[in-house]
């Protein structure tokens, strides 16, 4: 008996061996096979297929009017990915918004300019009118190196220091613009086949845009209790849609684009708000843009601050320094 029981484990253990024996040596040609391709993509040149950043990916810019996720992808870039995949452009857009209610009539304009050069400066202004209302200057940012300068409504340049100031934020309310025009209508856009044109001096796919009415999309319950026009995203329901985009075959940077909507604002009875809208996009002098140049005055940046006895306002680096054996004062920071 004890010999039977011996016998046992000794073929156990020599199956647990074999086994062990052969699984080690399936893993030592599995991996000695994937070093091969490796070594072999690298002998040949080939590049990895990670994708670290967002402009290292590859976009198929000929099948926007098939894939909704790609035609969101395309339209929503940053300016920091067009950037890298465009080291130089610049950018014009206007964007007209009109809306009828009854024997009211309101308009809102606004104008962008953006250019961007080969060391990632840029220069960005905004204007803006309403109701027929001469257009003013409303921003304009100047990143040069490390210095940012800020000027509001005409007034003078304000010089900032860049890395204690949201950058990207600044730089992206282009793009951010632009996104914006098209997420509301994105679900009833529909585009043609692409055609292949010269566009800025590039090859790419002109789309052009109509409506179409997703089979389950719901119109807008007519709501008269909120007349507020900030709302009249959540009650629109578009009436027609027409334009186009155009989109670089290389990069599938967004080179022009031009949107113009009509929309019922389904907040009044029995007559709802009519809205227009109209959005033109375009890119220029793609890597042709000159080298941006600092404002030739600016000044420094300082805060306007009021002193504990209610006198009249100094700016922070006129104030005294504060003595830490004084007593303090109840309304003394």
């Amino acid at each position: 008996m004890p010999n039977q029981i011996f016998c046992r484990r000794i073929k156990f253990f020599s199956l647990a061996l074999a086994v062990f024996t052969c699984g080690a040596g399936c893993e030592s040609k599995e991996i000695a096979a994937r070093n091969e391709i490796a070594r072999e993509r690298i002998w040949k040149g080939e590049k990895s297929h990670v994708v670290r950043y967002p402009w290292q990916e590859k976009l198929e810019a000929d099948t926007l009017n098939n894939n909704p996720k790609q035609l969101k992808r395309v339209l929503s870039m940053s300016i920091e990915e067009l950037a890298h995949r465009l080291p130089s452009f610049s950018a014009s857009a206007d964007l007209n918004m009109l809306f009828n209610r009854a024997t009211r009539r309101y308009t809102q304009e606004s104008q962008m300019t953006l250019k961007v050069d080969s060391s990632a400066n840029f220069h960005f202004m905004q204007g803006s009118g309403f109701d027929g209302q001469k257009f003013r200057d409303d921003v304009e940012y100047i990143l040069k190196d490390d210095t940012l300068y800020v000027r509001y409504v005409n007034g003078p340049f304000r010089l900032k220091e860049a890395l204690n100031q949201p950058v990207d934020n600044l730089r992206e309310l282009y793009a951010k613009s632009i996104w914006e025009s098209f997420e509301p209508w994105l679900k009833f856009l529909k585009l043609a086949a692409p055609e292949l044109i010269t566009a800025s001096g590039r090859t790419a796919y002109r789309y052009n845009i109509s409506l179409q009415i997703p089979e389950n999309a719901a119109k807008p319950l007519v709501d008269d209790s909120n007349t507020d026009l900030a709302s009249w995203h959540e009650k629109s329901w578009p009436t027609d849609i027409k334009g186009f985009i155009t989109i670089d075959s290389e990069t599938a940077a967004l080179l022009a684009a031009t949107l113009e909507i009509k929309a019922d604002i389904m907040d009044k009875k029995p007559q709802p708000t009519i809205m227009q809208y109209a959005m033109h996009h375009k890119l220029t002098d793609i890597l042709k843009t000159s080298a941006i140049e600092a404002p030739e005055k600016a000044i420094e940046e300082y805060t306007i601050i009021k002193n504990f006895r209610g006198g009249k306002y100094r700016r922070q680096d006129e104030m005294p320094e504060k003595d830490e054996n004084s007593p303090k004062r109840d309304n003394d920071d």
